[in-house]
């Protein structure tokens, strides 16, 4: 082909160029080579004639390339195109590549609209399970609420039946107890006396017990006002200890009120409610208590304005496992507190409840072998923190038993404004007013001592009754509840 042309034109070439070259320049043929002359005629043939071979030669090798792209064209109608084969490997390549490439796209999509169809599938089963889960859970809101509805009525109507019986019940059980106090101080032999002592302390078990269902009965529902009254909480804690004064004498305790001597004077607060929940850890600790003292202290917190109240005793203390278990309803530090000492496990919890209402609290702020103290925190209002003054300047000689005792005997007459001496009990007092009238110095008004020592009283009244009457002090002389009087 191309080769055979390009020799064709060169011997042509050869044979022709000299008579062309005579024929119209017949001087120049004579001085230029023929051959020269022929190279440059065969060029000029062989160029273009080689030029027009490449084209078609570049025109042919494309012609695949052409027909892939008129092929793509008409498959770009499709999703997923899938081409033929070519004439020239390196179409056949391309194609390959496309048809290759198509089908994972196919593939793809497949996977997409499975997982698609099986997502939403799952959503439309999670929709139903929603909707029916959401359809039970109305059902038993509306059941629950019933339940609840229910439930608050008959809870109300047991607090009001408890309420009521207990009125209804110690109404009659106050009428027996009073006669029994009443025949107890009658002309009765042993075995009766006997009979009615453990009569009037069943009956005071129960009354307890009745006192605490009420209690329990109106927290329950809802019927526990908090009211705002001013009271003397020194003035409180000496009553609650002197009220317990007897039963603690029958057990041979000592009872104690030692609240500290910068008390205020005047609290406002729901003082019914702090004095039922002192009475009711004072007559825990009296009753558990089987030897030693029970001692009431109170302390005024000016940061928090309030005022905390502990109540300690020489008992047997509380066992660690039951610290919590005390407070809670109907229960007692072990089965054999119920048996040996009685009660319901009420009072603790009542407190509790009481002092929370309040925004106070009650906790066990230590036991051990040496007993237990309870501390009744609840908030309050100052309204004065000193007592009013005595009129009259009055000058007491204090001589206590205990120096817990003389102590807080002359804080509190230190807050009246009252001038105090002390002395080492009866003994050293009547030594002390001795030496003073000797002197000439100033008698004390009135001489405070303790009962205990009979032999010294009646020495320090002795040397009373030797003063002329305008001077004399008056002797008062502190005895245990139900002791007799020495004079």
């Amino acid at each position: 082909g191309l080769i055979g042309s390009i020799a064709l034109a060169i011997f042509a070439t050869y044979q022709g160029a000299p008579y062309l070259m005579h024929l119209h320049a017949p001087g120049i043929a004579d001085s230029i080579p023929v051959a020269a002359v022929s190279a440059a005629l065969t060029a000029l043939l062989v160029l273009p004639i080689a030029m027009i071979r490449g084209r078609q030669s570049a025109i042919n090798s494309l012609k695949p390339f052409l027909k892939l792209r008129t092929d793509l064209e008409a498959a770009s109608q499709s999703d997923y195109p899938q081409l033929g084969r070519y004439q020239t490997a390196a179409a056949n390549d391309v194609a390959t590549a496309i048809n290759r490439l198509s089908g994972d796209l196919r593939d793809r999509d497949i996977e997409l609209e499975a997982r698609r169809r099986r997502f939403d599938h799952d959503v439309e089963t999670r929709m139903a399970e929603i909707k029916d889960a959401y359809a039970s859970m109305e059902v038993s809101l509306a059941e629950a609420e019933r339940v609840r509805r229910e439930a608050e009525r008959a809870n109300h109507a047991k607090s009001d039946f408890l309420a009521k019986m207990s009125h209804e019940i110690r109404t009659p059980l106050n009428g027996i107890l009073g006669a029994m106090d009443l025949m107890l101080n009658t002309g009765l032999t042993p075995r009766q006396q006997n009979y009615g002592t453990t009569i009037r302390a069943s009956g005071t078990t129960l009354l307890d017990l009745l006192n605490g269902i009420l209690d329990l009965a109106k927290i329950e529902s809802g019927e526990v006002a908090i009211a705002k009254t001013d009271y003397d909480p020194t003035a409180m804690l000496d009553d609650i200890a002197i009220a317990f004064a007897p039963s603690a004498r029958e057990k041979g305790l000592r009872i104690v009120s030692m609240p500290d001597p910068d008390l205020p004077h005047c609290l406002s607060g729901d003082s019914a409610r702090v004095r039922q929940i002192v009475v009711n850890l004072v007559g825990n600790a009296v009753k558990f208590t089987a030897s030693g003292s029970v001692s009431i202290s109170a302390e005024w917190i000016d940061d928090g304005d309030r005022l905390d109240i502990d109540i300690s005793d020489t008992g047997p203390g509380v066992p660690d496992s039951a610290r919590d278990r005390i407070f809670e309803r109907f229960e007692q530090g072990d089965g054999s507190m119920s048996r040996k000492f009685g009660g319901a496990g009420l009072g603790l919890a009542i407190a509790r409840d009481l002092a929370r209402r309040m925004g106070g609290d009650v906790r066990l702020l230590r036991s051990g072998r040496s007993g237990s103290t309870f501390r009744f925190s609840v908030p309050a209002v100052m309204v004065s923190r000193q007592p009013p003054a005595l009129e009259n300047s009055l000058f007491v000689l204090a001589a206590e038993a205990t120096p817990d005792d003389q102590q807080s005997l002359l804080g509190r007459l230190a807050r009246r404004g009252v001038d105090t001496a002390e002395a080492d009990g009866a003994g050293d007092a009547a030594a002390m007013l001795e030496n003073a009238f000797s002197l000439g110095e100033r008698m004390p008004d009135i001489v405070i001592a303790s009962g205990n020592d009979e032999q010294e009283v009646r020495r320090l009244r002795a040397r009373l009754l030797k003063i002329s009457d305008e001077s004399r002090p008056k002797l008062c002389i502190v005895l245990d509840f139900g002791s007799e009087p020495l004079f």
